[in-house]
Order: structure tokens, then sequence, then C-alpha cells
């Protein structure tokens, strides 16, 4: 019986941080389906490769330590017509996607 109370200890803790865990892998096209969905006219105005540049971009940036406000504002900088909404959402999906480093 021992056994298995480290066992129900350990396991929501695995189950935690394989949930907030970076993507082991990019994966591009959930990347641009989400934005999509979430930032549909920016999607349209853009084109994936655009929005994918950018996404690789705000990884680099979170990396060097920008926050999501200074990530928005760039967004708002490189993409002429994005709102801080979008820039938001590509902050999300590039972690939630294509930053391994997050």
């Amino acid at each position: 019986m021992k056994v298995w109370i480290p066992t129900v200890i350990v396991a929501p803790a695995v189950l935690l941080a394989v949930a907030v865990a970076a993507p082991a892998s990019a994966d591009a096209s959930e990347y641009t389906s989400y934005l999509r969905q979430h930032a549909s006219a920016l999607a349209n105005r853009y084109g994936d490769q655009t929005l994918l540049k950018e996404g690789r971009k705000v990884c680099n940036a979170v990396v060097q330590g920008a926050s999501g406000g200074d990530v928005a504002d760039m967004v708002q900088r490189d993409l002429p017509g994005a709102t801080e909404s979008d820039g938001e959402q590509i902050y999300y999906a590039a972690g939630a996607y294509l930053c391994l480093e997050f």
C-alpha cells in the first residue's frame, strides 16, 4: 500500500508539468490554424508565411527577455494594422506551438 502513496502524489505533479511544458517540437500548422481562428483579420491580411516569421521573431524576443507587452508592441510595429489583441494572440500562439524555449 505504501507504494501507491508516492505514485498518487507524484502523478498529478508530472501531469501538471507536461500540461504546461513547451511543445516538444514546433508545429507551424497548429500555430497558423490558431491565428486563423483567433486573429482572422490579421491572418487574412498577412498570410501564413508572414505570421510564421513574426512568430519566430516573438520566440527570439521572449528568449532574450521580452515581456508579453513588449511582444505585443513589437507585433504592432512589424505588422501595420495589427491590434494589441492580435499581438497577444501571436504571443500566445507562438508560446503554445512554435517556441521550444517557453
